[in-house]
């Protein structure tokens, strides 16, 4: 398992959309299933343009704070949204 999402800041839905601000692909079904070497080699073979002389470990990182980011954001719009109401 690459990423554990039981006690994570993001869920894999969140990683999911962050991953296509990265890669020219979608993720493959069994992602989370192989081994992080292999992932990471996948991560560079599939990277978009900008990112192709990137090392897969670093596009995972990428991905990552992306999908830490884009969770905190939605979670603090939705926490002000409910004190306004």
């Amino acid at each position: 398992m690459i990423i554990d999402f039981v006690d994570n800041t993001f869920t894999e839905q969140d990683f999911i959309f962050a991953s296509s601000q990265f890669l020219s692909y979608d993720l493959p079904d069994d992602w989370n299933d192989m081994k992080v070497n292999d992932f990471c080699d996948w991560l560079e073979e599939h990277a978009w343009f900008p990112y192709e002389n990137t090392k897969g470990q670093q596009i995972l990182l990428n991905i990552e704070d992306y999908a830490r980011n884009l969770r905190l954001y939605v979670n603090n719009a939705l926490a002000e949204q409910e004190s306004i109401y």
